[in-house]
């Protein structure tokens, strides 16, 4: 069966040699708690979305925002339902960007059942979502799994 991951994901400015020094030493990401490696503004940036009103997930250095696992073939269609409640409101996720220093991606994590007869994911994005990446000055990141026969 295949699956799929999208989610809005918003990176809050962190020391990034204490969270590598921590790697080192054999910590797992999901180990090391934001306090460990000085995460600015999580607070902040918390009350701004609760605010707003959209529902997110606490990561190491991050917030996972509009976590949509509902697989649908069309990939578009799922990246719309996690970007639907900013369209039209690029210009507060820019305000916010520059207030805390924050990085935008959008997070695509399809896995790839070469077992399954079900119709592969359609992996293109329309363009009123690329129109939309540009506008918010958000990244695209795509880290696909493929499972191969009898996994």
């Amino acid at each position: 069966m295949h699956q799929c991951r999208v989610y809005f994901n918003i990176g809050l400015p962190y020391n990034k040699e204490k969270f590598f020094a921590l790697l080192k030493k054999k910590k797992t990401p999901k180990e090391i708690k934001p306090e460990d490696i000085s995460v600015l503004y999580l607070e902040d940036v918390e009350k701004e979305l609760q605010n707003f009103g959209v529902n997110y997930k606490k990561s190491t250095h991050s917030l996972q925002v509009n976590v949509n696992e509902e697989y649908e073939v069309y990939i578009s269609d799922m990246v719309r339902d996690v970007i639907v409640p900013f369209i039209g409101k690029e210009e507060w996720l820019l305000n916010l960007q520059r207030r805390y220093n924050l990085e935008y991606t959008l997070e695509i994590v399809p896995t790839i059942d070469l077992d399954c007869e079900e119709v592969k994911p359609c992996l293109s994005l329309d363009q009123d979502i690329i129109e939309f990446l540009y506008v918010s000055n958000t990244q695209l990141d795509m880290d696909y799994e493929v499972l191969e026969k009898n996994q």
